[in-house]
């Protein structure tokens, strides 16, 4: 018997390049984090927006609290006409002791912001006294007086 020439089996598979595994790990952390700190930031810019529309406008917060009760609840016609004038008094009175209680604790805001300013670099003071501003605008001050900014602040 005489052995036939055929194909030849190979004794070792060739060479295939290894597939860097930890570098599609680490990018795919880098992506899900990238997604996770994109999806944060608008969700606070978002609040943010609101949050400036409802203080720019008072008027509408009564309504927009039916809007979110009516959401929630699944109020009737009737319901909603009965709700408007209570969430309005509601709102009202809310303003009332913000501005009632802002006087309160203004004198503590003051002492901290000149407190603050004093250890800050002339670099820093300008980004504190935004942040002042827009901390005493959130809380209801009219006007605040920082130690190292202007006589008023809008």
């Amino acid at each position: 018997m005489t052995a036939q020439p055929g194909p030849s089996i190979p004794t070792a598979l060739p060479s295939v390049p290894r597939r860097r595994c930890w570098l599609t790990g680490v990018l795919t952390l880098v992506v899900f984090g990238a997604g996770i700190a994109i999806g944060w930031s608008l969700s606070v810019l978002q609040a943010d927006q609101h949050d400036r529309y409802y203080r720019e406008h008072p008027e509408q917060m009564p309504t927009r609290i039916v809007e979110r009760l009516d959401k929630e609840l699944g109020l009737s016609s009737r319901q909603r006409r009965e709700l408007l004038p209570i969430a309005q008094a509601w709102w009202q009175g809310w303003q009332q002791a913000r501005r009632e209680t802002y006087p309160a604790y203004k004198p503590s805001l003051e002492q901290a912001d000149q407190r603050i300013s004093a250890i800050l670099t002339s670099r820093q003071k300008p980004k504190w006294d935004a942040y002042y501003q827009g901390m005493s605008r959130r809380f209801g001050s009219e006007s605040a007086s920082p130690a190292s900014g202007p006589a008023t602040r809008p």
